[in-house]
């Protein structure tokens, strides 16, 4: 997410809690490995990534799964949102 050092917040859903996230003065790029959740013969996983930065700083956003994208957002300024969902 992002590039060139910037600070910005960033909140996610952990995919295996289930709890909200948020992180201040993140620097980027940032990234961010979850194990995959177990429930049972059909794992599901559901990602929801936010980021706020300064006007003038572009971020994208890109959620790979076992090294392939599943979501991707081209580098917009301001915000981005970015969410996944991942079934096996």
């Amino acid at each position: 997410m992002g590039s060139g050092g910037a600070a910005l917040q960033l909140a996610y859903s952990d995919p295996v809690s289930g709890e909200s996230v948020t992180l201040k003065n993140v620097k980027l790029p940032w990234h961010k490995e979850f194990p995959m959740p177990n429930t049972g013969s059909r794992p599901t996983a559901v990602l929801s990534i936010t980021g706020a930065a300064a006007p003038s700083t572009a971020m994208g956003c890109e959620v790979l799964v076992d090294g392939k994208p599943v979501e991707k957002k081209a580098p917009s300024t301001g915000l981005v949102f970015c969410d996944a969902m991942y079934h096996s």
